[in-house]
């Protein structure tokens, strides 16, 4: 028998949605009995945990399912765990039962890094001269003016919260530790008051292949990080005087837990924050979009970044309720490695931005320095900061009380859509990379509308929304051109039956984000043998693996 000690050095998750309360004790007796009829057997370590939807939310009686494995790569954790989730289907005591599975939603041979500058998207190649200046991508979205049009009272953000789910914050010296909020900060990952990046070494290791310390960091520098002496030209975060919360939700902003990314929206609107920005991105999971819908209707604004060197926006950018931001360049073109599609909202800088970065070379702890990166992260953060600005400029209470809580971003949404308020380069594709590049200028001067004219985008109840809509927006397609993708890979007419589509949904929103398994998937269908598949569709449940092979 293997020691059971050393070779658990992961765990798998499952959410699962129970029609009525069922204790965590429940869920996690139903869980090994399952466990025992499988390959994994059932003395592996599970505990389950109720999550509390807020006051003013609908009760939802979700459990989150925490595995200890034995396995040592990650492609036969997920095939027993997607086996584990059509099992406890079966049982009929779940109305929705999902894994939580991290994976890499990017094309490792397009992302320019290197081990010893881990940030995602860290500049490799030459950096683009134009961007020699600390501070062109306030330029570019016009920051300086829009901050002389501010109140000295709110100038700069001042009175705006951002929450920050990342990999937490350092007392990196360009960061601005005075604009932390150190008494709210939470870490979801230990479940402690302490959001600290340990800053472990970027070494890799089973589900987290690429990971990311000091990223937080990097972040929030370009939200309220700050250069020595200040100034024109000089480095510093787009809303200097806002505050951020940070939230510790993950060691790799590819390869996220999305229960844990939930749990930070959740503790973000405990918290009172009035933006939330996640540069960061995953599959998905149905717990993720509820937890953003609550903070959404409480006056919250969302947004996250599009994702990077994957080919498709990313969760939870693609969802009808969260702001998608795309990334772009000095010269006011689409950053490479930006994803881009349809769930994209709007543009700003990502492309070789400088922020505070840290020099692994060193032995011991990493030195600090500033340096030049790229990504979507560094796009959503930037955006995140002209809301902020945005938002002490008007005076988000008296938004509220105009607009009422719910509307407060489909307000900005609409004002976003407005000619002028995104500026618009020659050729730009206004179908895949939203609105414009952000002009911090034109959206604090634009005009408020009327009330009536905003509808709070909502999207439909969890239970009778249409699985088919997210996997459309996981691939950038409408849900009547991916039915004949779907009738092909489970089967004819597979595509209108909702209950099957629930089963599978979260297992082909897995695949689909990987690149090699979304090429098979959408190239082969039905006529896959079973050997073929499950050689190629790294981490195929056997459910979906026989679906392939036409077995069912």
């Amino acid at each position: 028998m293997p020691d059971r000690k050393a070779a658990v050095d992961a765990e798998v998750r499952i959410l699962v949605r129970p029609p009525r309360p069922l204790s965590p004790a429940t869920v996690t007796r139903i869980v090994r009995a399952e466990l025992a009829a499988t390959v994994w057997g059932g003395d592996h370590p599970v505990r389950s945990s109720a999550i509390d939807a807020p006051d003013t939310s609908p009760a939802r009686n979700d459990v989150l399912v925490r595995i200890g494995m034995l396995e040592r790569t990650a492609d036969i954790a997920a095939r027993r765990t997607h086996d584990l989730v059509q099992r406890l289907y079966d049982t009929k005591r779940f109305l929705r039962v999902e894994a939580d599975l991290p994976t890499a939603v990017y094309d490792p041979a397009g992302v320019t890094t290197t081990w010893a500058r881990p940030a995602l998207g860290a500049t490799a190649a030459a950096p683009d001269p134009a961007t020699d200046p600390h501070d062109w991508p306030r330029r570019v979205m016009k920051v300086p003016a829009a901050l002389a049009l501010m109140s000295p009272s709110v100038r700069g953000g001042k009175g705006i919260v951002i929450g920050h789910p990342d990999s937490g914050y350092t007392d990196h010296p360009m960061l601005g530790l005075d604009h932390l909020d150190r008494q709210r900060d939470r870490d979801v990952i230990s479940g402690d008051d302490d959001a600290r990046d340990p800053l472990r070494s970027p070494k890799r290791r089973l589900f987290n292949l690429l990971p990311n310390p000091g990223h937080g960091t990097a972040t929030a520098s370009v939200l309220v990080g700050t250069g020595e002496g200040g100034g024109d030209g000089l480095f510093g975060g787009v809303a200097p005087a806002a505050t951020v919360i940070p939230i510790r939700a993950t060691e790799s902003v590819v390869q996220v837990f999305d229960s844990d990314v939930a749990a930070a929206v959740r503790w973000a609107r405990a918290q009172r924050c009035h933006v939330v920005s996640m540069s960061l991105g995953g599959t998905g999971l149905f717990g993720l979009e509820d937890a953003i819908q609550e903070a959404v209707d409480d006056g919250i604004i969302a947004m996250a970044a599009a994702g990077n060197q994957v080919g498709i926006v990313t969760a939870p950018a693609s969802y009808p309720n969260c702001l998608g931001v795309a990334a772009t360049t000095v010269h006011g073109t689409a950053w490479t490695g930006s994803s881009r599609g349809r769930q994209v909202d709007l543009s700003a800088p990502g492309g070789d931005v400088w922020a505070a970065q840290f020099d692994w070379k060193r032995q011991g702890r990493p030195g600090y320095t500033l340096g030049r990166s790229s990504g979507t992260s560094y796009a959503v953060a930037h955006t995140a900061g002209v809301v902020a600005l945005w938002l002490a400029h008007h005076g988000r209470s008296k938004l509220i009380d105009t607009y009422g809580r719910a509307h407060i971003q489909a307000l900005l949404l609409y004002l976003l859509r407005q000619p002028g308020v995104c500026r618009q380069p020659t050729g730009w594709d206004g179908r895949n990379l939203g609105a414009g590049i952000l002009d911090a200028h034109a959206l604090l001067q634009a005009p408020l509308p009327d009330p009536h004219v905003l509808v709070a985008p909502r999207p439909a109840a969890p239970l009778a929304a249409d699985p088919l809509d997210r996997l459309a927006a996981t691939l950038d397609r409408t849900p009547d051109e991916l039915r004949p993708v779907i009738d092909g890979i489970l089967g004819p007419g597979s595509s209108r039956d909702i209950g099957l589509l629930r089963r599978f949904e979260g297992e082909l929103a897995y695949h689909l984000t990987d690149p090699a398994s979304r090429e098979l998937l959408l190239g082969g269908g039905p006529s896959l043998a079973a050997s073929t598949a499950q050689m190629k569709l790294r981490g195929a449940s056997p459910q979906l693996t026989a679906r392939l092979a036409g077995a069912i």
